[in-house]
């Protein structure tokens, strides 16, 4: 199984804010299906696998 966690940035603008190496995303509501379209193209990005 893979997820994306968060959790609040003392200082933080937004109400949301995902960010990973090369991309990020902040919304100033919860917009879940922002967050699930960040989720699937990071996990897709073959940058995010594990390297063997």
């Amino acid at each position: 199984m893979r997820a994306v966690v968060g959790g609040p940035a003392r200082g933080q603008a937004e109400a949301v804010k995902a960010v990973h190496a090369s991309r990020t995303v902040a919304c100033q509501a919860v917009n879940a299906d922002a967050l699930r379209q960040f989720a699937r193209e990071w996990f897709a990005d073959p940058r995010s696998k594990p390297v063997d």
